[in-house]
């Protein structure tokens, strides 16, 4: 079956954790780099959410600076599912910035549900055996190392903040998502 690999411009950090969850093999791409692709199942509601927001595009997209995550989609979707709009034999496909913006929203929401629950497992773990120094600091370096996360600074600084607001915050977990 024919794919067609559309560039997805996660944030770095994103992408990083997203492929450290997938296992997918390595794509080789056209000008000889290397990549990882979500590979799309319309069978799941993900998959036919992201085919139903296909849009036909008169040239092939081109990767964003920095982008290395790609979700790779059926050229032939439309030929058993006729609420996929765009035939990708004929033609190239992309989603639009609003969709792009939708998905990568969910996407940064499961990631912050991650690391608070990895986080909120080590504190915990932390006071049970009797220490109460570091244990936010040092669960997020650990978050960072286990996801393959590249560490910046500012990067570090922003989740320890999430952190803190999420601990802050009465609303429980769902309601986030919701």
């Amino acid at each position: 079956m024919s794919k067609q690999l559309i560039p997805f411009p996660f944030p770095r950090y994103l992408a990083e954790f997203l492929i450290s969850q997938m296992n997918s093999p390595v794509q080789l791409m056209d000008d000889g780099s290397k990549a990882k692709a979500l590979h799309i199942n319309q069978k799941n509601e993900f998959g036919k959410l992201i085919y139903r927001c296909l849009r036909k595009t008169n040239r092939p997209t081109f990767e964003a600076e920095g982008c290395k995550f790609y979700i790779a989609v059926s050229e032939n979707a439309r030929v058993n599912n006729k609420t996929v709009l765009v035939d990708g034999r004929s033609t190239f496909m992309e989603l639009n910035k609003k969709e792009i913006e939708e998905i990568t929203s969910v996407f940064k929401s499961w990631f912050e549900t991650c690391l608070d629950h990895f986080v909120d497992g080590a504190v915990f773990a932390h006071k049970y055996n009797g220490k109460t120094k570091g244990i936010i600091h040092a669960s997020i370096t650990e978050f960072m190392e286990f996801y393959k996360i590249s560490y910046s600074k500012t990067l570090f600084d922003r989740l320890v903040k999430h952190y803190q607001r999420y601990k802050k915050s009465e609303k429980p977990a769902l309601s986030r998502l919701t």
